[in-house]
């Protein structure tokens, strides 16, 4: 990832875009330290939630370690959530 202010993104937009898109990088812009923006190749690694929905039916079966890993996982991003409180209890 490459990781620049705002004024050497505007003083080298050009090489900046032929970089993302030849290297297949990804750069985030940064102004008074923090991230403003981020560029991405138009042929991205993102896709919308219906696109990856749509996308799942293609992709090859997780065998048994991979699948107890991946739930291990989301155990563990689930148990670091904040807790939510109904408003109907």
């Amino acid at each position: 990832m490459i990781s620049l202010p705002l004024t050497d993104a505007a003083g080298h937009f050009l090489d900046l875009v032929n970089r993302v898109c030849l290297g297949h990088e990804e750069a985030v812009i940064i102004d008074h330290g923090k991230p403003v923006a981020r560029l991405l190749p138009a042929n991205g690694r993102e896709m919308t939630g219906a696109e990856l929905a749509a996308s799942w039916s293609s992709l090859p079966e997780l065998g048994l370690s991979e699948a107890e890993a991946f739930h291990h996982d989301l155990e563990l991003a689930r148990a670091g959530l904040p807790q939510t409180v109904s408003a109907w209890e």
